[in-house]
């Protein structure tokens, strides 16, 4: 293949390139497509050659193994198979940029079972016949989605490639008797550097995928969403990294399987700390509103019903969505009742812990964060609060008027008891 006479005037010969190009990536030809690049950016000199020139292959490494593996047995342990994933250079998924303006290109990593294209028993070449065409069986399909990988070594490259003002420039169709259309400047080089990114990050890609391996045998495919001219290409992952017969790892394989656990368990411990905040929160927030409600002087009465109400639906959808009995469940509930419900509500919810959940500890600290910003705004919270609970107290501040605002200002620690 040769290349200085590279123009892309028409739609026709860029797509030309871009197949002729495709085809290293099809038949892993990384050498190949190396030469034409290099020869043709040469050729084409610019500032994006001049970097693609400094970037060897060994200057760009994946990281986020050990969590794309904890994914992976994240959805074994949930009942789901993963037998195929496909990595995309994502124009959704750019990394944080550098102190020195310099941005890594992002991945989405997508983790696919057989429910809608038989990975697992396909060989490579049927699932490279529906990457050659772009159109792919499973596309969208996927079981879960994350960005567990990163790249790096290609900050400068991708930079400047994302700084190209034309980036999105392409040639229109020819047509017969049409006059041929002025190329952007720099436009052939911009192409070529991006195929050289493609480049860089399928080597790298492949080299880890025979090196370090996957939990399981399966094809990985590599492509774009988003980001620059369409490519997909599939590689087979035949090494493992299983880590299920732990004496015949290496030492490498044995530490990755240990390092996915790991994540897994601080995911699960994240998730733990998250749902017990969350119901913590909920609790106290009903236990503010139930001692907010009893604020209202006498002659307040339309306010403090309108506020009631909110109370007391609350109360019948935790009913409702926990299968908890709803009689004699309202606003009007004396406070033992009302305290027993609570503890209904958190061991229905299963929480980690009920004691932790029913700490007074937690209504009392939301007490004093909004008495600080109540004071801090004259008791107007606005009109448009953030939350349910919000809309609840900036009501009952406006409605109640200076009695409720000075009862709930002065309001003594909440006791359970």
């Amino acid at each position: 293949m040769t290349t200085p006479a590279l123009r892309f005037v028409t739609d026709e010969e860029l797509r030309g390139f871009e197949r002729s190009i495709s085809r290293f990536f099809w038949t892993q030809d990384f050498a190949g497509a190396e030469q034409v690049l290099l020869d043709a950016l040469r050729d084409h000199p610019s500032s994006f050659s001049d970097i693609c020139q400094t970037i060897p292959q060994g200057a760009v490494s994946i990281s986020g193994w050990d969590e794309l593996y904890a994914q992976i047995e994240a959805l074994a342990r949930n009942g789901s198979r993963c037998t195929a994933i496909e990595i995309d250079l994502s124009g959704h998924a750019d990394r944080d940029v550098q102190p020195d303006g310099a941005l890594e290109p992002g991945f989405e990593c997508s983790y696919y079972d057989d429910s809608t294209f038989h990975f697992s028993t396909a060989s490579r070449e049927e699932i490279l016949s529906q990457c050659e065409t772009g159109t792919m069986q499973w596309t969208g399909c996927f079981l879960d989605i994350d960005n567990a990988l990163t790249c790096d070594g290609l900050a400068k490259l991708y930079s400047t490639l994302a700084k190209y003002q034309h980036r999105y420039w392409r040639p229109r169709m020819a047509a017969p008797g049409s006059t041929a259309v002025e190329v952007p400047q720099d436009f052939v080089a911009f192409t070529l550097g991006s195929w050289f990114l493609y480049l860089r990050v399928h080597q790298a890609l492949w080299s880890d995928l025979h090196t370090r391996g996957l939990p399981q045998r399966m094809p990985v495919v590599v492509g774009q969403h988003d980001f620059g001219p369409l490519l997909y290409s599939v590689y087979m992952a035949e090494t493992t990294c299983d880590s299920s017969d732990a004496s015949s790892l290496t030492p490498a394989r044995r530490q990755a399987g240990d390092a996915a656990s790991e994540i897994l368990a601080e995911r699960q411990a994240e998730r733990s700390a998250n749902f017990q905040s969350e119901i913590n929160g909920a609790i106290a927030e009903l236990r503010e509103l139930y001692r907010l409600v009893r604020m209202f002087p006498f002659y307040r009465y339309k306010a403090r019903n309108t506020l009631a109400d909110q109370l007391t639906s609350q109360l019948k959808m935790w009913c409702q969505s926990q299968e908890l009995p709803e009689v004699g469940v309202d606003w009007r509930m004396r406070k033992p009742d009302f305290e027993r419900f609570l503890r209904q509500i958190a061991e229905a919810r299963r929480v980690p812990s009920v004691d932790e959940a029913l700490d007074v500890l937690h209504v009392n600290q939301l007490h004093d964060r909004w008495l600080r910003v109540a004071r801090e705004r004259d008791f107007d919270l606005g009109s448009r609060p953030m939350s349910l609970f919000e809309l609840n107290l900036a009501w009952a501040l406006k409605f109640g008027g200076p009695i409720v605002q000075d009862r709930w200002e002065h309001a003594k620690p909440y006791q359970a008891a």
